[in-house]
């Protein structure tokens, strides 16, 4: 299949027949009648056998327990029919039974002779969960585990099927658990190179290749962090892939891997923006994404230096510690005891108080915030959007050589759905080079890509629901806040919701003619009045409104609000004066003019 010579293009020899479909690279033989005939009654006999088994096992458990005898049995069921989970259950307790009084090296050798018998399973079913699990068991018992022989094991099998994902797995275990890991990393970074070549399709070793780099070709000096990457080591690898894509253009494996080098490493959260309240009673960090906060860790001085005491509460009211656990948010709001004013100048000062929800510790901070009434962005730009992407890039240049790879398959290939994959790279490569500058480009990459692979529209309309958010925010840093108090986000096929804390002083919000199907994150908009979100896809609002303690003004019409039970968020609401759903499924039912003359007296009649 590879010697393919152009795009698409196979020589006659490599080419499958007609009689036979492929699955995952596979041929797939079709079976006669006769022969399905013939393997249901195998089955049945296998059936027939295992219950005669299974009902001896049993009523030697219930009797006494499990012996060498039923140890026994399963070997000889089991050597067949390896994959009934609840039988190896049943061995392994004879095995823990037989095994507790034998000595060392007598535990040693049964273990050996039990890997063995494991071999002979696996010859039945490679792909067997049970026996995979069966092995890792015994080699966690055997006193002296063999682990060069294992890794041995697995180079057989996976000579046998190179994207056995089970025999990966269990060789990842081997690796970790033998006392040379560290020695093993570059041995098996070239061993995930030699199963690559065999097989580009290969989504096991691009994986097992992705969690190796970073151990072999680690980043020096500044550049130095958590997966970090060389970018001598980065180049060698886009190399690489450029010749899996010259090869076969419409493999994802490799394309996949592609977008991990993109932004394989999460970059630590940091502050964004610091906002201090007009009676300078609290002051509010805006964050690139959530983080919890160990508020004893973070330390709030005067203009001497002396420390204050602060509490700090979460952008969607919540305190910093709830039920013993720390509340992450993009969003804190840092107060005085009884909300007394803070001192003209005042400084805050962190480093490791602050965590990400993956636990990576925040970027250190010392600044003096703003004057009360007035708010600072600390970056803008594509410094700021580089912040809320959370994932730290290759350098330029290189990104520019995978921009011009792209450019050139691209124009290569015909057109239609083998394009996808280098104008997604070319989006995303675009957005890493400067968001702001090819914002058209990015915009009308997306466009082509819908056209071409409709049927995953949703997850690019994700993609640019994402961007559309992160414009808005670093428009927000230029400007200094959204004019007006009001952001207006109408008709850019929104499907989602993001950023929202940079917009907590956020008046008024218009989503209306987009494809949002939930609201998540309206918990920081807090000082929100007015909200219109006619024309889209909206099914209810449950509880996410009652996060909006000031909203006055509610406009709904034509979304997709089947039953009054989307409709509970809005019971009661403290604040709100005019409500409008017209258009609605709901609107018809008899059952919502029960419920708006019970509990919607603000409802606008349509």
């Amino acid at each position: 299949f590879y010697s393919a010579t152009r795009f698409g293009e196979v020589d006659d020899h490599c080419k499958v027949p007609e009689t036979r479909n492929t699955m995952h690279g596979r041929v797939k033989v079709k079976t006669s009648e006769e022969q399905k005939a013939a393997k249901e009654k195998e089955r049945a006999k296998r059936a027939q056998k295992y219950v005669m088994v299974r009902n001896a096992i049993v009523t030697k458990r219930a009797s006494g327990g499990v012996d060498a005898e039923v140890i026994k049995m399963t070997t000889g069921l089991l050597g067949t029919l390896p994959d009934f989970a609840t039988m190896w259950n049943w061995r392994r307790e004879g095995l823990i039974t037989a095994w507790a009084e034998l000595s060392k090296e007598e535990q040693q050798k049964e273990c050996e002779t039990e890997l063995s018998f494991l071999n002979g399973c696996l010859g039945e079913n490679p792909k067997s969960y049970s026996v995979w699990y069966q092995r890792r068991w015994v080699m966690q018992r055997a006193p002296l585990p063999p682990w060069k022989e294992e890794l041995e094991n697995c180079n057989f099998f996976l000579k046998k099927d190179e994207r056995n994902f089970h025999c990966w797995d269990y060789r990842r275990w081997v690796v970790k658990n033998s006392t040379h890991e560290s020695a093993e990393a570059a041995a098996e970074f070239a061993y995930t190179l030699s199963k690559i070549s065999d097989q580009f399709s290969n989504y096991s070793a691009w994986h097992y290749r992705s969690t190796l780099l970073p151990k072999v070709c680690p980043a020096d000096g500044d550049e130095a962090a958590v997966n970090s990457v060389s970018q001598d080591a980065l180049g060698e690898e886009f190399s690489m892939l450029a010749s899996a894509f010259y090869i076969d253009p419409c493999d994802q494996a490799a394309w996949i891997y592609h977008r991990w080098l993109l932004g394989r490493e999460e970059t630590p959260p940091s502050v964004c923006a610091a906002y201090t309240a007009e009676d300078a009673t609290c002051i509010h960090l805006v964050y690139s994404h959530p983080v919890s906060v160990n508020s004893e860790a973070v330390t709030v001085s005067d203009a001497e230096g002396n420390p204050l005491e602060v509490a700090w509460t979460a952008g969607n009211g919540a305190s910093a510690s709830r039920a013993g656990r720390r509340v992450p948010s993009s969003l804190w709001a840092v107060r005085r005891p009884d909300n007394a004013a803070f001192p003209e100048t005042v400084s805050l000062k962190f480093d490791g108080g602050v965590t990400s929800t993956s636990g990576l510790a925040a970027a250190p901070f010392a600044s003096a915030v703003p004057a009360a009434g007035s708010g600072v962005y600390y970056s803008a730009g594509g410094e700021l959007l580089q912040r809320l992407a959370r994932y730290r890039l290759p350098s330029a240049a290189l990104l520019c050589e995978q921009l011009d790879m792209c450019t050139e398959l691209l124009e290569e290939l015909d057109d239609g759905p083998e394009k996808k994959w280098p104008l997604l790279a070319t989006v995303y490569i675009l957005y890493g080079l400067d968001p702001m500058v090819h914002r058209d480009q990015i915009l009308s990459t997306i466009a082509d890509i819908t056209k071409i692979d409709p049927n995953r529209r949703g997850y690019y309309d994700d993609v640019k629901s994402k961007y559309e958010w992160e414009w808005a925010v670093n428009t927000s840093a230029e400007t200094g806040h959204p004019k007006d108090g009001a952001l207006n986000m109408t008709g850019k096929s929104l499907t989602s919701t993001h950023h929202l804390g940079h917009f907590f002083r956020l008046q008024t919000l218009d989503l209306s003619d987009n494809s949002l199907l939930r609201l998540e994150g309206l918990a920081y908009l807090r000082n929100l009045v007015s909200l219109v979100l006619d024309n889209n896809r909206l099914a209810g609002f449950y509880d996410t409104l009652q996060a909006l303690p000031k909203l006055a003004t509610l406009s709904a019409c034509n979304n997709a609000i089947q039953s009054v039970r989307g409709l509970e968020g809005l019971r009661d609401h403290p604040a709100l004066k005019e409500l409008k759903l017209a258009g609605n499924p709901v609107c018809t039912t008899a059952e919502f003019a029960e419920f708006a003359q019970a509990s919607l007296p603000y409802l606008v009649p349509s």
